[in-house]
């Protein structure tokens, strides 16, 4: 074989695999724990502690007293409401720090827990905001009630801007509960007439942050007087259409007497408490009853006109006797016997001309039932009238007092009781049966403020010793300005609600009449 053309061929040689020497060893691995140790610096060696600076910042106006910080690994500490504080002794590494012990009324904001990295080098620091509103309370308002007659059924409370209410009794308070701290009002409402708050039925109260307020009221109640009292009012569901009512003249036991679709109003108890005549108004010409004068029992039952076939009258009155009943019939006045007999006219209206013609309303026997006391108006653009007396034949009319409506006589035949006054502003007023200067009573009851007061409708108890009438002055137990029924002394003094016309009672009573107590 000729060789002499072909290329030298280079040998490759193997990387020589002795093993490396010991100090090239050594070089390496020193290279090598310096570079896990620079990975490692940051993590803390076993057992290094750090600190915690914790700082608290708090608003509103409750705020809370206090409170703990907790961090896992160490035992709870106090913070103060705002500041701050330190927490030693930590475990170093990533801590969960919670602020514990808020009260209700306070929200911290944020994450709570935080997380904190805690080192040996330096205090971690955490802040804490919280915000603080009102905070929710009790409060339990208390009624004492003594006397006779107390109310059984207990109050109404209300509390603040009255969206809140409570029942009371004299054995149990109302409770309230969630109540925003601080102070206050309350309202004693729904008292019984008989009774009366001994101070104002509304009162400041204090509701404290923690625990439960107190608040207070003394109510003193009088046992019922002798008599009842019937009169008429609008109940809440007959649009306006009065009905008549009965309770004792301190108040208690409101009793409706005639349920019917009529207007009834203007009533008088007979002098043997056995009958009331009033007068009723259809209110729809459909009525198959007439409208006019009816008589019924002292209980409401057995209605029945007075004198189906004679004119239709109102505003009756019974003489002292029992005997006869005088009334009004289209401006005039006249007398029936109590059984529907016997019909006399005793008056007579001259109304050819304006300038002459006059309204007789209201009469009233005297105790001996000799004379009739009536109101009487003239017809003109003034409307002028006043309250004149004539002997009960109709003979021998006197003036008794100008400016005077609706009187009445005292049961020992002395003076008269009248009403003068506008639509909106009058007073009770007293006489002397012979006339003179008149003596005005309820202007001793009227409202400091000077407000607007309707005082009328005077009615005399059988001794004689108070006056009823209708009063559409404010009342603080109900906070409401219906017409009620008042009861005075027969000075004007000691003027008190016979009735409560409230927001959910009967309203605007009128027309009150002494009767025996319903027993």
């Amino acid at each position: 074989m000729d060789t002499s053309d072909r290329s030298p061929v280079r040998v490759m040689r193997r990387p020589s695999l002795r093993p490396p020497s010991l100090g090239c060893l050594r070089a390496l691995l020193g290279a090598a724990s310096l570079a896990v140790l620079s990975a490692c610096s940051d993590s803390p060696g076993p057992g290094e502690r750090g600190t915690i600076s914790v700082t608290v910042a708090t608003t509103g106006p409750y705020p809370d007293a206090g409170y703990r910080v907790a961090v896992d690994g160490v035992e709870p500490v106090p913070a103060p409401t705002s500041g701050t504080v330190t927490v030693a002794n930590v475990p170093a590494g990533e801590r969960s720090v919670r602020l514990v012990d808020i009260a209700e009324n306070c929200l911290a904001a944020g994450d709570n827990p935080k997380t904190v990295a805690v080192g040996a080098d330096a205090p971690a620091a955490v802040t804490f905001t919280v915000a603080c509103t009102t905070p929710l309370a009790a409060l339990e308002v208390a009624v004492t009630v003594t006397g006779e007659g107390t109310d059984a059924d207990g109050f109404t409370v209300f509390v603040g801007t009255y969206a809140v209410s409570a029942t009371a009794t004299a054995s149990a308070p109302a409770r309230f509960e969630r109540l925003p701290a601080g102070p206050t009002n309350v309202l004693l409402y729904r008292v019984d007439p008989n009774c009366a708050v001994d101070g104002p039925p509304e009162r400041a109260a204090e509701v404290p942050p923690e625990g439960v307020g107190r608040a207070e009221f003394l109510v003193r109640c009088d046992g019922p007087l002798p008599w009842d009292l019937a009169f008429s009012a609008e109940p809440r569901d007959a649009g306006g259409r009065r009905e008549l009512y009965r309770a004792n003249a301190r108040g208690q036991g409101l009793a409706r007497l005639a349920d019917a679709p009529f207007a009834d109003e203007r009533p008088a108890w007979s002098p043997d408490g056995a009958r009331i005549a009033f007068t009723r108004r259809q209110p729809t010409i459909e009525s198959s009853e007439p409208s006019g004068i009816y008589l019924m029992a002292a209980d409401g039952s057995g209605a029945a006109p007075l004198a189906p076939a004679g004119p239709a009258g109102s505003d009756p009155a019974w003489s002292p006797d029992g005997e006869r009943i005088a009334f009004v019939s289209d401006r005039d006045l006249y007398v029936i016997n109590a059984d529907g007999s016997g019909l006399t006219k005793l008056t007579t209206s001259e109304c050819e001309r304006l300038a002459t013609c006059v309204e007789r309303s209201n009469p009233a026997w005297s105790p001996d039932g000799a004379r009739i006391a009536f109101a009487q108006r003239q017809l003109t653009q003034d409307g002028s009238g006043g309250c004149l007396v004539m002997n009960a034949d109709g003979t021998g009319v006197a003036l008794l007092s100008s400016f005077c409506d609706e009187p009445a006589w005292s049961p020992d035949g002395s003076r008269v009781a009248f009403a003068r006054g506008g639509e909106n502003v009058g007073d009770i007023w007293t006489v002397t049966a012979e006339g003179g200067d008149p003596v005005n009573l309820s202007a001793v009851e009227r409202p400091a403020d000077g407000g607007a007061v309707a005082n009328d409708s005077p009615a005399w108890s059988p001794d004689g010793s108070r006056i009823a009438f209708r009063s559409t002055r404010y009342l603080e137990a109900c906070r409401c300005q219906f017409g009620n029924i008042f009861v005075m002394n027969a000075d004007g003094t000691g003027a008190r609600p016979a009735t409560a016309g409230d927001h959910e009672s009967p309203q605007n009573f009128d027309d009150p009449t002494w009767g025996p107590r319903l027993r």
